[in-house]
């Protein structure tokens, strides 16, 4: 594509106050990405770097140029384009996006995904009606608990909330934010919702694009991750299942051990005090605080070995019983 030929359709692309401006840039590659790329590219630059030519235009010479190395992953033409033109361009608003994805292209240390998590917020504050920003904010928080493993659920709700925004605004027209809100989905453990975000995006995928077969791959490796995600979360649940059922039959075996306890007790002070005193009333308290004794050692026996309300209860009773017994002490 020429540089007149490419001048003259930039012409009729919308502004970049306009929230379709990145779409209608990236329709100009639909279909062209492969085959006449150096030419684009070229052309691009002879206009961005043409001083004579109007500012509105260079900037949309300078984003379908940048917009075309992100797609070929030529990331280090883009960073290299991005730091070179950083005095030309850094007033437009856009330009915090390019920010955004200089980090993300890099390494993905902490460092890197935090500084692209807080250009791109930047501008999703100032743009915020623009569906292809909102996604990238989005984007730069998934990476980010994907590769540093930090589940922040209150950022992935934002993440979820601006790629919904995203969907709205571009009337549910492309398969990228349908996937996006799937990985989102799956991080929040809505697997359900995730499956169905990714038949979406499957439906919307474009089968005349030149990249529809990596497309397809990327969400076919999305969906063995949710599989992957919803057993680990069906055997977590089995194996608390197991657990609690394990903690109940604890207490109720110490419970029983209790009991057992107790009664042995209560049986051998009986026959002591029935074999030693003759005294019908002082025999009877004594069997009765016997018995009280048997009661605050099982209480003090479920204090010890059992957690929750169960020992709340068991401070309770063991207090009732030793006030009993003073008492009935008071008494022979």
């Amino acid at each position: 594509m020429r540089k007149i030929t490419l001048i003259e359709r930039l012409k009729k692309i919308s502004s970049e106050d306009s929230p379709s401006f990145p779409y209608d840039i990236r329709k100009l590659l639909s279909g062209k990405i492969t085959s006449v790329k150096s030419q684009i590219l070229q052309s691009s630059r002879l206009i961005y770097e043409d001083e004579n030519l109007d500012e509105t235009l260079r900037f949309k010479a300078y984003y379908l140029h940048m917009v075309m190395l992100w797609r070929l992953k030529e990331f280090e033409s883009f960073r290299l384009n991005l730091d070179t033109n950083f005095n030309r361009f850094e007033s437009h608003k856009l330009f915090n996006a390019f920010r955004a994805q200089y980090f993300l292209s890099q390494e993905n240390t902490q460092y890197n995904l935090e500084s692209a998590i807080y250009y791109a917020k930047l501008c999703a504050k100032e743009l915020g009606k623009f569906p292809s920003v909102l996604h990238l904010h989005a984007l730069t928080i998934v990476n980010y608990a994907e590769d540093i493993k930090e589940h922040d659920i209150k950022k992935l709700r934002l993440a979820e909330s601006q790629v919904n925004k995203a969907i709205a605004l571009s009337k549910g027209e492309y398969a990228g934010h349908y996937a996006l809100s799937a990985r989102v989905k799956l991080l929040l453990g809505k697997f359900t919702e995730s499956y169905k975000d990714l038949r979406n995006a499957i439906e919307k995928e474009p089968s005349n694009n030149n990249e529809y077969p990596i497309r397809i791959g990327e969400y076919h490796e999305i969906k063995s991750r949710i599989s992957n995600a919803e057993y680990i979360d069906f055997v977590k649940k089995q194996q608390e299942k197991a657990m609690t059922l394990f903690s109940n039959l604890r207490v109720q075996m110490i419970q029983l051990l209790g009991i057992l306890s107790a009664v042995i007790i209560f049986m051998v002070s009986t026959v002591q005090i029935a074999q030693n005193i003759e005294n019908i009333r002082k025999a009877a308290l004594l069997i009765f605080i016997g018995g009280l004794v048997s009661v605050m050692v099982f209480a003090l026996f479920s204090l010890v070995f059992i957690e929750g309300k169960v020992k709340a209860k068991s401070i309770i009773l063991s207090l009732f019983c030793i006030i009993a017994i003073i008492l009935a002490i008071n008494f022979l």
